[in-house]
């Protein structure tokens, strides 16, 4: 272990997950700097864990900070630099660290046992059963660890849509920094009760049309959900074809929907079957006779993997959904076509109705990372 004696008691932080350490590290890493000659301004917070530490690569002068983890909880901030944890085993992870349990869980659906790595396009899983490594490449990821939306990434649809985006939707989507921002490593899309171009609330809702699509793999979120009444977030992914073919014919698969203070989570696709709008979900409170209560305000892992023959939802590792795509079963072939992502909160709309708790606002969507691989 490095250490060091620029930390005092008032550096400790007891945290558990991935998002309580990104939120805290900018204010705890200020104080650091200030302690430590060495380091420059903070320019990325991109953490990768490396053996028991978890390394934040801070852009400059080859120089980093280390977020200390003993037993499930972080608890001391340290400077050293790059040579440390490359020597440590660095990009390629050679250490990896146990995974416990939820507290633990860092991605690629890893299990209590196995060993994890992260690396800056993907990460190592060494498998507890049967000693093999698996080193997974993301298609595609978004961490959210820098001052601003990615625009390389995201876009932003703008305004009310047709008739409140198909759905009666009472909100304006803007591109303002006021409904979507990243803070602290977390993206937030904040949803406010306003008067703005005719309507009574604003929210924001990011794309990646344009600018990413794919066809079949896994997609993994860490996100909380805001709860209210007449509140609709929404985690979700159209047809790349939309602009020929119009929706449903191109396509519509719905990781993650809520609605209201259900504390539901809905998993469903939508599509085109000889010409009529099919559809076909399930959710967290009945999965063919199973259920997951949970608190949908607090950081959960989503996750849906994709394949030839099945889309298959979870939440923390429950199966919420599932539906069968072999063979375009059901005139499902919409679903063997590349799909971009969404990320949005509305306002009101035909789902959750029109009965909306104005005390709510603001409320807000959060979103620790995006990670899509084969």
């Amino acid at each position: 272990m490095l250490v060091t004696n620029i930390h005092d008691s008032s550096d400790v932080i007891i945290m558990k997950t991935r998002a309580e350490i990104k939120q805290a590290f900018r204010a705890k890493y200020e104080k650091l700097r200030s302690s430590f000659w060495g380091i420059g301004p903070l320019e990325s917070n991109r953490l990768s864990r490396i053996g028991d530490i978890y390394v934040c690569d801070l852009g400059q002068n080859g120089r980093a900070a280390f977020v200390m983890y003993e037993n499930g909880n972080v608890v001391e901030v340290h400077g050293g630099i790059y040579e440390f944890w490359e020597q440590k085993g660095g990009a390629n992870g050679e250490l990896g660290l146990p995974v416990s349990d939820e507290a633990d869980y860092h991605g690629s659906d890893a299990r209590p046992g196995d060993r994890v790595s992260e690396f800056e396009n993907g990460v190592i899983v060494w498998r507890a059963d049967t000693g093999q490594k698996e080193v997974r490449t993301y298609l595609w990821h978004d961490e959210f660890d820098g001052y601003s939306i990615d625009k390389s990434k995201w876009s932003f649809d703008i305004g009310t849509g047709n008739n409140g985006w198909g759905n009666n939707e009472k909100e304006y989507y803007t591109d303002r920094p006021e409904n979507a921002y990243v803070k602290d490593g977390i993206l937030h899309i904040h949803a406010q009760k306003e008067s703005y171009n005719g309507a009574d609330y604003t929210s924001a809702r990011m794309v990646t049309k344009g600018k990413f699509a794919f066809k079949y793999g896994t997609v993994e979120a860490r996100i909380a959900l805001p709860s209210g009444k007449g509140i609709w977030p929404a985690f979700w992914m159209l047809g790349e074809n939309i602009g020929p073919v119009g929706w449903p014919a191109c396509g519509e698969i719905d990781i993650i929907e809520a609605i209201n203070d259900e504390n539901v989570v809905y998993g469903t696709n939508h599509w085109s079957c000889k010409g009529n709008h099919a559809q076909y979900g399930k959710s967290t409170k009945d999965f063919y006779g199973t259920k997951r209560d949970l608190d949908i305000t607090q950081f959960h892992t989503y996750k849906m993997v994709w394949s030839k023959d099945l889309i298959s939802m979870y939440v923390d590792d429950f199966k919420y959904h599932e539906i069968s795509i072999k063979d375009n079963a059901g005139g499902t072939d919409a679903f063997h076509k590349p799909f971009f992502l969404l990320l949005n909160v509305a306002v009101g709309g035909n789902w959750p109705g029109f009965d909306i708790d104005d005390s709510q606002f603001p409320n807000e969507m959060l979103v620790d990372y995006i990670r899509i691989w084969e």
